[in-house]
């Protein structure tokens, strides 16, 4: 464990202390992703796993993936939100619409409050360096789903296109998934 990691980037965005050794990097990784093993790390976020969607040709590691995916499942895990509930989040969803015309800071404001009443989380995550992650979508437990966005698209029509694509991953697709977008991929189920 180790290889593969953005560890640089972990530094850099302050999640740990630069590691010193290879031991320490171990350490320092399964302490974010809060594991006690290698092994339990693999059980957790490993390929086999977990529903990657994807282009055809992966272009990201699974590590590079599950490093982007982590502060988003910390970011959702504080968030307060109700019991999941699909009715409430399609009405949700037809609400957000109309905020996509809205100044974008109080925009996504509003969207993270309506979609926690609907037990959704909303996260955005700054983009790891030479990655191209537009979104994912997943369910942190039976009663919270997870919409993880790229925080760096400008202009901000590529954020509500990617807020608008998970949210149909969540509604019409598998709970038990964790669907990622690499943006310009051919998408394969």
């Amino acid at each position: 464990m180790g290889q593969g990691f953005p560890v640089r980037d972990l530094v850099t965005r302050g999640r740990f202390q630069r590691p010193v050794s290879d031991a320490d990097t171990v350490s320092k990784l399964l302490a974010f992703f809060r594991v006690g093993s290698v092994d339990a790390w693999t059980v957790r976020y490993g390929l086999a796993n977990v529903a990657y969607r994807h282009p055809r040709s992966f272009k990201s590691s699974v590590a590079a993936l599950a490093t982007w995916l982590r502060p988003g499942e910390i970011e959702a895990e504080h968030q307060e939100c109700a019991d999941y509930d699909e009715s409430r989040f399609r009405h949700a969803v037809r609400t957000i619409r109309s905020l996509a015309v809205e100044e974008i800071v109080e925009a996504l404001e509003k969207t993270a409050r309506l979609c926690n009443e609907a037990g959704v989380a909303l996260a955005l995550v700054q983009p790891l360096r030479k990655k191209a992650l537009g979104g994912a979508a997943w369910s942190l437990s039976p009663g919270r789903a997870v919409i993880q966005l790229n925080a760096r698209h400008e202009p901000d029509d590529h954020l509500w296109f990617s807020s608008f694509h998970e949210a149909v991953e969540i509604l019409f697709h598998s709970k038990k998934g964790v669907f990622v977008d690499e943006p310009d991929g051919d998408d394969a189920e």
